[in-house]
């Protein structure tokens, strides 16, 4: 009796298809509970009981049983048939000409629009059209992006410029922001007179006397970070350069997000100064230290950056000189399945490309760095209204 409250109560989830395809799954769980009990009626009949007996035992119509018998005694085994009406279809160049107009309105389409373009396809035919189209539209767009967690403060920062609205102090047009990514710790937020290596170099060799210097620094392609000045001034220090792919400024999103922050915060302070739009050095560092103090990066009760950033370890000399072992070796690695030659003459962009993968790598064996995926729905935004031609039907797309 399990094995027919198995095939009685299937857990398998409905079809959202028309027709036999909805129906296939319950009907093939039909067909093979007839069957079992087919089987049945003759394991029974070799013990001496009747067919009555054992429909008795069923709790079914005895012309039942022997309909089904006599169903599953023929050569042919029996046919998967849908029930009920039979499931109208338009012709395959119909259909075809609703997924043209789908894939011109775009998945956000309703059904009373492809109605009034498509008035003699049935309803239900159009509803299940476009169904199906969202499911392989979603399925073709989605997006699995990775999560990343930071997990040791004072190991990895981000560096970017950013414009000011207004000059700082009439003076400074830029801003020069570092941020700590495991702890979110916006370490410096600073009016610079330009966005270039001297400025970057100032800034760095400050923080670096304060702080000590991280094992890497996230950058994008700005010509200030790509300068071999910077880069021969972070060599003595041990600090990696981790340069975002061109044109990618989501790969350095985290300092992007705190940017953002910092400005908002910097307006308010102005404002509740007195002079909106006209950012002094005292508002620049309110709104860092405002940051630092109120914001809650790992939950609304957990610590603060500035909490966090204190509580760090300093990083050993030990501990650079493994995890620089550890990108070199990845670096080979990389070389390798690029197939380069040690003494290959490589371009600048050429080497932030294969020292991308090897710092990240060397990031994750530490646990610096922690990987997890996830999908993100997308949503079906709605376009907007417009007047259009198919064929010799006018609709709007709703």
């Amino acid at each position: 009796m399990k094995r027919l409250h198995e095939l009685c109560h299937p857990h398998d989830p409905p079809s959202t298809r028309r027709g036999l395809a909805r129906q296939r799954l319950a009907r093939e769980h039909e067909l093979n509970l007839r069957g079992n009990i087919v089987e049945l009626t003759r394991w029974t009949s070799n013990l001496g009981l009747s067919l009555p007996d054992t429909a008795d035992l069923l709790h079914l119509a005895p012309r039942t049983l022997r309909h089904w018998c006599e169903g599953f005694s023929r050569i042919e085994a029996p046919r998967i048939r849908a029930l009920g009406r039979h499931t109208a279809r338009s012709s395959r160049a119909d259909r075809t000409e609703v997924l043209d107009v789908l894939a011109e309105l775009g998945p956000a389409t309703s059904v009373a629009t492809l109605k009034d373009c498509f008035q003699s396809i049935a309803r239900a035919e159009l509803d299940d059209l476009l169904k199906r189209y969202r499911r392989v539209w979603r399925r073709r767009h989605q997006h699995a992006p990775y999560c990343l967690e930071w997990t040791i403060p004072g190991t990895v920062w981000a560096i970017d410029f950013s414009e000011a609205v207004q000059p700082i102090d009439g003076l400074y047009p830029y801003l020069l922001a570092v941020r700590d990514l495991a702890s979110s710790c916006q370490l410096l937020w600073s009016p610079v007179s330009s966005p270039s290596a001297e400025e970057t170099i100032l800034a760095l060799r400050s923080l670096f006397a304060q702080h000590g210097a991280p094992l890497v620094l996230k950058a994008d392609n700005g010509s200030a970070f790509i300068a071999d000045a910077t880069r021969d001034f972070l060599s003595p220090f041990g600090v990696n350069l981790l340069f975002s792919p061109p044109r990618t400024p989501r790969y350095n999103g985290s300092i992007e997000a705190g940017i953002g922050s910092l400005k908002t915060r910097t307006e308010r302070h102005a404002a509740r100064a007195d002079h909106p739009a006209s950012w002094t050095f005292d508002d620049v560092e309110h709104a860092r230290a405002e940051a630092n103090a109120t914001a809650r990066p790992l939950g609304p009760t957990g610590p603060t950056p500035h909490e966090l950033w204190e509580g760090r370890r300093p990083i050993t000399s030990e501990q650079r000189s493994t995890f620089q072992a550890t990108v070199h070796r990845h670096r080979q690695e990389v070389n390798a399945e690029e197939g380069i030659t040690q003494d290959a003459l490589l371009q600048p962009w050429e080497e932030r490309k294969l020292n991308r993968p090897a710092i990240r790598r060397a990031l994750g064996e530490h646990d610096y760095l922690l990987f997890s995926r996830r999908r993100l729905p997308l949503p079906i935004t709605k376009q907007k209204t417009a007047i259009i031609k198919w064929g010799t039907q006018r609709h709007k797309p709703l």
